[in-house]
């Protein structure tokens, strides 16, 4: 949810930065994601004054205030009159420089912005017009329209109430002890009924226990520029000053609406289940099967709307719109939430029907639309509203303890602080006896259901924050470790010594995102009742979460991004479920491993090494073979093997993979990942750890290099040279693939040597060495290199 902070102080008073804003709402549980301001690049406001156009250009001449300037664009539906940000030759936009360009003996001074330079779209062709009435040459950032921080709330799914600026002023009234101001309405209606043109009927109350209608002459046109400004910021697109209003009240008071063309309408309203074999062409072009269990809105000649999702395209506002009919209800969460997931839709009307809306709220947001429409589109408004209801919709009254929710919280605030949060809150409060209230709970709060829930809007209002500090009274009993659980506690430990930053992250993953990581369908475990669509089947893997983690990362800018995550993986087996915690990473970007190789990116040994320090925690030693798993590069990729079981996988990202989660595919900064299956190390019980004394006479080492076949695995060579006696331990540290001969590559490696009777002599050396060679020699056809 995005919040405008010069918006919201529409309907509170704040007298605090958009920074301790954020601070206060995070700790009262509006957990707050991100703070922005819009970037205008020290731009100006710019008149066309006369424009020529090319076949490629608009050639404008542009008053910036102070002076006339010419400006040339590629958007040739400029005309004169109209006013732009323009970003002057000698600034920065980002990391371009705008510079003087001559286009023959026309030189373009400047450049007009568009809506994605100024943030407020992801993409956009066409320039991004500023309001008439701006004075030419000021600054953009002083405009109050550019003048806003743009607030990005991560809202919990039962804080439905704070989905709308309304809501998030009245946590933020009760945060500051300040008042809420609910947007005034008036509007003037004109001596026609609205029964006489057009009625309702529900069939279905239990899937819509209220509907409101009202109709209005209007006239179809832009919005005004505050407004289209304001629903940018909150990433809503401006479609014209009918579908705007609709969308205004919805992300203002957070009540969805539906502006109806009444000429397109046939006859009367019903809200029904839809019939079967029916359709319906919706508002994003397509045809839509319906079910028998989905509520419609329809007229005499079938669906003109999906109840709480979407609208339909033949009943739609256009421009030629001369009346409409207005659509304000409440829907039963759990149809539309069943009927958007069937369709596969997602809506900003449905993401509020689907966690609740405001049933009492329906006509006070109609009466706030109309007034929007009578200032803004010439609205004439016809007399009455049509409700439809069966029966009143009640406050929940629940009976607090005092005493009850400090025992709760751990707490001890008195009853005034604990009365004086509630009413900030708009609860209703009677004492009923010593110590005991009655909390009327407003129905736009539907999480509210006991005592707990009470305690807990009083902890966020005060702020966690103030509850005292206490040790809590247990019993304590020790059991001891079991392997996986200390396998997963010591990666964590030394992963996070090797720089590697720790995450977490949800086991439910989107099924189509799965498929690109496992092939085998049958193994997957489906949820029956996912949240969300995207969230409705186990993870088989901790690959796929963890490339959301980058994906995220990078959008906020990062240049190195070296994490891992203990978490769970899910296998379906037969009627049962195989759950199983790997230890997974992923290695991109900068390396910050080596202090002396600044600026150096991660590598595929760099991922080897998380695997080799992980295996140092189990006691094993990994074979590695070629990998064929379908989300890796087939040829920068290994299984991890432990007595001819696969216990894992380390390799880069298969290139066809970045497009999926919006990465740029650079090949030199490559995506390493790794997963090892801490469950299946602990069932094979092996990687028994030996400790043993440091050896009483000196090792020694002698560097070896190379030249083999490019298909020859290193882990074979290294295999047969660790079972030569008098050798301890070999390390590869360089690989060379510039060789003449396309087909080899040379590996400088190093052998040391250790005996625990005796100091080697130097002819004993040179035997073992000897024989090194001669053992490569004969199983791999090597050659020194040089020779």
């Amino acid at each position: 949810m995005r919040i405008s902070y010069r918006w919201l102080k529409e309907f509170v008073d704040i007298d605090v930065s958009p920074r301790e804003l954020a601070d206060r709402l995070t700790m009262a549980g509006l957990e707050v994601d991100s703070i922005d301001r819009i970037e205008t690049f020290g731009s100006v406001v710019g008149e066309i004054v006369d424009v020529s156009y090319t076949e490629k250009l608009a050639l404008c001449k542009v008053d910036v205030g102070i002076k006339t300037i010419n400006v040339a664009t590629a958007d040739k539906s400029v005309e004169v009159g109209e006013k732009f940000g323009v970003v002057l030759a000698g600034s920065n936009v980002g990391d371009k420089r705008i510079e003087r360009r001559s286009f023959g003996d026309f030189v373009s001074e400047g450049m007009f912005l568009s809506a994605e330079e100024l943030g407020l779209e992801e993409s956009s062709s066409k320039l991004f017009r500023l309001d008439r009435t701006f004075e030419n040459g000021k600054k953009l950032s002083d405009l109050d329209e550019f003048d806003d921080s743009i607030i990005e709330i991560e809202l919990t799914p039962n804080r439905a109430d704070a989905l709308s600026m309304l809501g998030v002023a009245r946590d933020v009234a009760a945060i500051f002890k300040k008042r809420v101001r609910f947007p005034d309405a008036e509007f003037i209606t004109i001596d026609k009924e609205i029964d006489e043109f057009i009625d309702v009927k529900i069939e279905d109350y239990k899937n819509c226990p209220r509907y409101t209608l009202a109709l209005a002459d209007v006239e179809v046109k832009p919005a005004p520029f505050f407004m289209r400004m304001r629903l940018l910021k909150c990433g809503v697109r401006s479609i014209n000053n009918i579908v705007d209003i609709t969308n205004y009240v919805l992300l203002g008071l957070g009540q969805p609406m539906h502006a109806f063309d009444f000429s397109k309408l046939n006859g009367n309203i019903v809200v029904r289940p839809a019939n079967k074999g029916e359709g319906i062409l919706a508002l994003d072009g397509k045809e839509y099967e319906l079910k028998d269990d989905m509520l419609v809105i329809a007229d005499q000649k079938g669906p003109v709307a999906i109840a709480g999702v979407m609208g339909g395209e033949l009943s739609s506002v256009s421009d030629t719109t001369k009346t409409i009919a207005l659509e304000s209800a409440f829907f039963n969460p759990v149809s539309v939430r069943l009927t958007a997931r069937r369709l596969k839709f997602h809506t900003e009307s449905s993401h509020r029907f689907e966690r609740g809306v405001d049933p009492n709220l329906a006509l006070d947001a109609s009466k706030y639309a109309l007034d929007l429409l009578s200032r803004y589109a010439n609205a004439k408004v016809y007399r009455g509203f049509i409700d439809r209801k069966e029966g009143e919709f009640k406050n929940k009254r629940i009976s607090v303890s005092f005493d009850g929710v400090n025992k709760l919280l751990g707490s001890n605030y008195s009853s005034d602080e604990i009365v004086d949060v509630l009413v900030g809150l708009s609860f209703g409060v009677e004492q009923t006896k010593e110590g005991v209230v009655e909390v009327d709970v407003p129905t736009y709060r539907f999480d509210i259901e006991g005592q707990a829930d009470i305690a807990e809007e009083v902890a966020r209002i005060k702020g966690y924050n103030s509850i005292t500090d206490t040790m809590p009274v247990v019993n304590v009993y020790f059991k001891p470790k079991d392997r996986v659980e200390f396998y997963a506690n010591e990666s964590v430990k030394t992963l996070a010594d090797m720089g590697l930053f720790e995450t977490k992250n949800y086991s439910f993953v989107h099924d189509e995102r799965l498929k690109l990581f496992d092939g085998n369908e049958n193994s997957f475990v489906y949820l029956k009742n996912p949240l969300i669509d995207t969230q409705n089947v186990m993870r088989t893997n901790l690959a796929v979460s963890l490339l959301d983690v980058l994906a995220f990362n990078i959008s906020k800018g990062a240049k190195s991004v070296p994490v891992f995550e203990i978490g769970r993986s899910f296998f379906k087996d037969g009627d049962f479920c195989k759950e199983y915690i790997n230890v997974g990473f992923l290695l991109w970007g900068l390396s910050q491993f080596s202090i002396y190789q600044k600026g150096r990116v991660f590598d595929f040994y760099d991922a080897k090494a998380v695997c080799e320090a992980v295996a140092g925690i189990v006691g094993v030693s990994f074979d590695y073979e070629r990998s064929n798993r379908m989300f890796l590069h087939p040829g920068r990729s290994a299984e991890l093997v432990v007595d001819g079981k696969s216990l894992g996988y380390v390799g880069e990202l298969h290139p066809d993979l970045y497009t999926a989660y919006e990465l740029k595919f650079d090949k030199k900064v490559r995506v390493l990942i790794g997963e090892i299956n801490l469950s299946r190390l602990a069932e094979m019980n092996v990687g028994h750890l030996m400790y043993e004394g440091l050896p009483k006479l000196p090792t020694v080492w002698r560097d070896l290099a190379i030249v083999v076949d490019r298909a020859i695995r290193w882990s074979d060579i290294e295999r047969e040279v660790k079972n030569i006696e008098g050798v301890y331990r070999v390390a590869l540290f360089d690989i060379y693939d510039k060789l003449e001969d396309e087909t080899k590559v040379s590996l400088t490696f190093r052998v040391v040597l250790r005996n625990d009777e005796k100091t080697f002599t130097e002819d004993e050396i040179e035997k073992i060495m000897g024989n090194v060679y001669a053992r490569l020699k004969d199983k791999f056809n090597a050659k020194l290199r040089g020779e």
